[in-house]
């Protein structure tokens, strides 16, 4: 009798006619904040239970730095964009 049910994931639909900006509100807060945690998870391979090498280490850091240059261009793309539109 000690065991529980498993958890189920509550899978949100998204509405039909969710708004391009509703969406990117409903989405970017999870997925900034789920990068944030697995970055310091990363991080979190320095201590002293890990072993790793100088070249090991490097190799993280330029996959995580270019990962975050691409998300800044493409961000930037964006944003670029919009400006250019002009209303009254």
């Amino acid at each position: 009798m000690g065991k529980s049910a498993p958890k189920l994931k509550v899978v949100r639909r998204a509405p039909d006619n969710e708004s391009k900006r509703d969406r990117f509100l409903r989405l970017a807060p999870r997925r900034v904040s789920n990068a944030l945690k697995r970055i310091r998870q990363i991080g979190n391979l320095s201590a002293a239970a890990y072993e790793s090498t100088d070249v090991e280490r490097a190799k993280i850091m330029k996959a995580v730095s270019d990962a975050v240059a691409e998300m800044q261009r493409k961000l930037e793309h964006q944003r670029k964009e919009s400006q250019d539109e002009f209303t009254f």
